[in-house]
């Protein structure tokens, strides 16, 4: 796949040759990328072995079907949520299953509630769907909170509580144990910045999310580590036809905080993680984008200074440590000990700033040398650094 980068973890990859407003785009985490189209009723397919786009059978042989959305679970394509429509029965939904093995749709026992324009997600080794409008009541525009999962085992849909508000055209992203709503359309038409959280373990939803810095419809949402990715979207309330920023939020300080704008247009665009650390956007001109994230963590000069200058530039193995305090020991009067939680990132030291990317994680129990300077501590890893004080890990 050709890239060209922009210096600032955005790369334009394998664009498409024709506009769309794309509704959804999912990944097998293997070697396929799927794109769903909304406004037409076929999926197109990126195969890394050739490097180009090419589409998959029509799902919808007997007419078209419309608004619906994907996600691949259990190594197949689920495309659900989308609404058809013929003379002799009118407006009906479809859901479909794609089999790349046997290149082949299969129907879909139908939700509970049919609906289109809401937001599949594929967590938990189930399917989830979210909001939408009710395929009966297609003209109206209407959105639901109606919310709904599907049991791969025994094929079966369940109803959920209903989301707090109700909205079509917004993005879903799971975030370990918690699935994100963000933006969308709510009644009257009008653009939302609100965000709502359900818990899959507990089943229940909770509004206490800040909102985003801006309404945001037709947006993309990816969940990755500890944060959500949100980019695009359009924002027709307040006049923004095509929306090119991105943000992300932190699951752990509960903060918004703004990303780089997308290098060309915005606007409807869909997403998917497609390996650690690599997201890829396509937006409703076709562009495919991939965001590699790094976290940005500021160092005062001071701290940079005394770093030694062999470390600059160079690729190393980083852990910061956090602690907390046993307060079982402190209320005892003992003294207390502190429990060290390690977060290792690949990262580089350029000038004051650590710019770094990676995930959480633990020490592998490997015994390391550790080199500390001032509260950061270099785990040398499998990378061999020449310099005082360096030395090659123990193993």
């Amino acid at each position: 796949m050709s890239s060209s980068a922009d210096g600032k973890g955005w790369a334009i990859i394998a664009s498409m040759s024709m506009s769309l407003s794309p509704s959804a785009l999912a990944s097998d985490g293997k070697s396929l990328l799927y794109v769903a189209k909304s406004e037409r009723d076929d999926v197109d397919v990126w195969d890394k072995s050739s490097g180009k786009w090419a589409p998959i059978r029509s799902m919808c042989e007997d007419g078209a079907c419309l608004g619906f959305t994907i996600a691949v679970v259990g190594g197949k394509l689920h495309a659900v949520g989308g609404v058809s429509f013929d003379r002799d029965s009118g407006h009906h939904s479809c859901s479909k299953v794609y089999d790349p093995g046997s290149q082949s749709w299969m129907d879909l026992p139908p939700m509970k509630i049919a609906r289109a324009c809401g937001a599949a997600l594929a967590a938990r080794g189930k399917l989830y769907f979210f909001g939408g409008i009710r395929v009966q009541e297609w003209y109206n525009n209407e959105p639901v909170g109606t919310s709904e999962v599907f049991d791969l085992d025994d094929r079966t849909w369940r109803e959920l509580p209903s989301m707090n508000t109700t909205r079509r055209s917004f993005a879903a992203a799971a975030v370990g144990e918690r699935i994100f709503i963000v933006g969308g359309r709510g009644s009257n038409d009008e653009d939302l910045n609100t965000v709502e959280v359900y818990n899959a373990r507990t089943e229940c939803w909770s509004s206490a999310v800040p909102p985003m810095s801006c309404k945001r419809a037709d947006c993309a949402a990816v969940g990755w580590d500890d944060r959500l990715y949100v980019f695009g979207g359009t924002n027709v309330t307040d006049g923004s036809m095509s929306l090119p920023s991105a943000e992300v939020f932190d699951t752990n300080s509960w903060t918004w905080s703004a990303l780089p704008d997308m290098p060309a247009g915005g606007g409807s665009c869909a997403a998917t993680l497609v390996s650690e650390r690599r997201i890829v956007i396509l937006n409703e001109d076709g562009t495919c984008f991939e965001y590699q994230s790094p976290y940005h963590l500021p160092i005062s000069s001071n701290t940079a200074n005394r770093l030694p200058h062999y470390h600059k530039e160079k690729l190393l193995l980083i852990f910061m440590a956090a602690g907390r305090i046993n307060s079982n020991l402190a209320q005892r009067g003992e003294k207390p000990v502190a429990k060290e939680l390690w977060w290792e990132i690949v990262g580089f030291l350029k000038g004051p700033d650590l710019s770094a990317r990676g995930s959480k994680d633990g020490s592998h129990g490997k015994k390391r040398r550790r080199l500390w300077r001032s509260g950061i501590e270099i785990m040398m890893g499998q990378y061999e650094m020449l310099g005082k004080g360096v030395r090659r890990p123990q193993r």
